[in-house]
């Protein structure tokens, strides 16, 4: 590998951007002084190796005028450092444009975005009068005494960019030289303009980063220029709280450089505005304050631009600032030590443990104080062995103390601790009805508690509500609602026995079936033979019977998309069609014992049916009393079996062995 450089080069000067080259296999021999030098290539630029200048090569292939070919045009031109980044920003505006109105890729684009392609073609070619130095540092200037990086950032409606440049000084003699320059567009989403000189903000910030990592200067503090006041006074905030947007950006600004190295600058001196809004070739060849940067960089630091606002304040009602909430709160002193208690917790368990302690505690304190006065009774007191007889009852207290450790809660504690919490809550809400019912005297009409006809039961208010349960395990006693259940478990069951739902999915398919089982028609509305629509179960929840119509038509391959709703839906669809099989035909027939058996006795050794049983497990049991209807036929009996006592349905029992009947019989 060889290095193609020139002169000035080969005196040593350290401070050029040297980059190595494959020297070209035309040049055989070249002498320095006296051949004219030819012109490199350097990463799609041009190198003036006479010159010492970076140039750009402007001949490009003719490219179709569609949203591709423009995108091979821009993307040809590579400007790795940003030398006219504001020349290539309204291409990229245009793409953008194309792209917001989802042109395809292949699209032919309408004659005034080709009129405004052509113009920046035409542009393009004058580009090539563009020159620029590779040396950032003049070849008369010597060894500078100081070198900082000087970063602007800027942004418009349409785009955001930053500008860096290296500022040398030597003896009152001072140089700027352009680094890098950086020009995007802006999002597709809106967004205010605040949020986009931030967004620049922390480009500039990124871009420090880079340069002070790969230059091989010894350099000052870093300082970055921004004409919005707005995100100057984001940043040196410490006492306001922004929304997520503006809170992540600015912490990385300050976690990463000082707020004292952020300055203001006028828009009109602010070299990054040409990068955020784009400008023509004529222009930006005339302009050279992107490459030479603002004129004031080359005076002295106390000429400067300032700015006189304060930053410590922020308007009231700035949308990225977080409203502070003030809450009033009255706090209300409670009249008891047992209202506190109550209020204290937040779970229930903990309360009802913490009361049933309490209450064992005040039982165990009282047969203490019994035990006391009894040990006491049963001492004859005489004044001459006072002190003796003193310490012997002491003596039998702890010893009756000693018999109460170790003790723990008892389900008889956790039950009266339950009822105690109720009745005391009771008390201090429901008193004129505790009082009224008390007395002999119904509740009154304005009771929340009239339409449950309450009474009082161990001093605790219970509604008056009398709850006539089916037996355990006895489902068909439920009659026609328990037949629908049944055929709703097992219509569900065929159909969700392969799919894996998650809870979300469970419960929409559970919404879904219940609005069609509570559609289905009961009878008519009214005796109008015109009136055909039906009395619905709709009708009695929710005051309307409207269907609710399926979303689309759904088939078997919605089974296995990843759009969980459709699966949904079409599992909804399959339960209908199921449903429908089996619950019509209930409409037309329904089935009874049509044949005398015999009731079960007491004394019968039966076999009971167990779903849940473990495998090989055969429970029997033997009845002790039977549970007829209201036509003497047994529906239910209590039976012993080896471990406990049970009730179940004689459907659930199978007779083994019949009691033996007496002879008197």
């Amino acid at each position: 590998m060889k290095i193609m450089n020139n002169t000035t080069v080969l005196t040593g000067n350290h401070y050029c951007m040297d980059l190595p080259f494959k020297r070209e296999k035309e040049i055989v021999e070249l002498d320095l002084d006296m051949d004219k030098l030819p012109m490199e290539r350097v990463l799609g630029l041009q190198w003036c190796i006479e010159t010492d200048k970076f140039k750009f090569r402007t001949t490009l292939r003719e490219q179709p005028r569609t949203r591709r070919g423009i995108l091979s045009v821009v993307s040809s031109l590579y400007d790795p450092l940003g030398f006219l980044a504001p020349f290539s920003m309204p291409a990229k505006l245009l793409l953008q444009e194309l792209c917001r109105r989802n042109f395809g890729w292949d699209d032919a684009i309408p004659h005034f975005f080709s009129k405004q392609w052509s113009n920046w073609l035409e542009d393009l070619q004058r580009v090539s009068k563009f020159q620029a130095d590779r040396c950032i540092k003049p070849r008369d200037f010597g060894e500078p005494v100081t070198a900082q990086l000087h970063h602007f950032s800027d942004a418009s409606q349409v785009g955001y960019g930053s500008v860096s440049y290296v500022r040398l000084e030597k003896d009152h003699k001072v140089h700027v030289a352009f680094l890098v320059g950086k020009a995007r567009v802006a999002p597709l989403k809106q967004t205010t303009i605040p949020r986009l000189e931030l967004t620049a903000a922390v480009l500039a910030v990124r871009v420090d980063k880079m340069l002070r990592k790969e230059l091989q200067l010894k350099l000052e503090k870093s300082i970055f220029w921004t004409d919005s006041t707005t995100v100057l006074k984001y940043i040196s905030s410490e006492t306001r709280r922004f929304h997520t947007f503006v809170a992540n950006r600015t912490s990385f600004i300050r976690d990463t450089v000082d707020v004292e190295q952020w300055r203001y600058v006028s828009s009109k001196e602010n070299p990054a505005d040409e990068a955020s809004r784009g400008m023509g070739a004529e222009d930006f060849l005339k302009g050279r304050r992107w490459i030479n940067g603002p004129q004031f960089l080359h005076m002295p630091k106390e000429k400067w631009p300032k700015l006189v606002d304060n930053l410590n304040v922020i308007a009231a009602d700035d949308p990225e600032v977080k409203r502070d909430l003030i809450v009033n709160t009255i706090v209300n002193d409670l009249q008891n030590a047992t209202s506190h208690l109550i209020n204290y917790f937040s779970s229930w368990i903990k309360l009802n443990t913490s009361v049933a302690w309490i209450l064992k505690v005040k039982e165990i304190l009282k047969s203490l104080g019994q035990k006391r006065k009894e040990f006491w009774a049963s001492t004859i007191l005489r004044k001459d062995h006072l002190e003796i007889q003193k310490q012997e009852v002491e003596r039998r207290v702890q010893n009756f103390k000693a018999t109460l450790k170790g003790q723990s809660l008892t389900p008889e504690d956790l039950a009266k601790a339950e009822e105690s919490i109720i009745q005391f809550v009771q008390s201090q809400r429901f008193k004129e009805e505790i009082a009224s019912l008390k007395g002999h005297v119904n509740v009154p009409k304005e009771s929340f508690l009239y339409k449950l006809d309450p009474i009082m039961d161990a001093e605790i208010l219970r509604d008056g509500i009398k709850w006539n349960f089916n037996t355990p395990a006895a489902s068909h006693q439920g009659g026609i609602w328990e037949r629908l259940i049944r055929s709703v478990k097992s219509v569900l069951t065929s159909v969700l026995r392969q799919q894996i739902l998650d809870d979300e999915g469970l419960q929409t398919i559970f919404c879904e079936v219940e609005a069609i089982l509570n559609d289905r028609p009961i009878t008519r509305v009214s005796d109008d033979p015109d009136d055909l629509e039906a009395l619905t179960p709709n009708h009695l929840l929710i005051l309307k019977g409207k269907p609710v119509m399926p979303p689309g038509l759904f088939d078997k391959a919605d089974l296995y998309v990843r759009k969980r709703w459709k699966q949904i839906q079409y599992m909804a669809e399959l339960f209908w069609k199921r449903w429908i099989l089996e619950y019509l035909p209930m409409l037309q027939e329904r089935q009874k014992w049509t044949r005398p058996r015999r009731s079960l006795i007491p004394g019968d050794i039966v076999l009971v049916a167990d779903a849940t049983a473990p495998r090989g497990s055969w429970m029997m049991g033997k009845v002790l009393d039977t549970r007829p209807d209201a036509k003497g036929l047994v529906r239910s009996v209590r039976l012993q079996t080896k471990t406990s006592i049970l009730e179940r349905p004689v459907t659930k029992l199978c007779l083994l062995l019949e009691a033996a009947v007496s002879t008197m019989d």
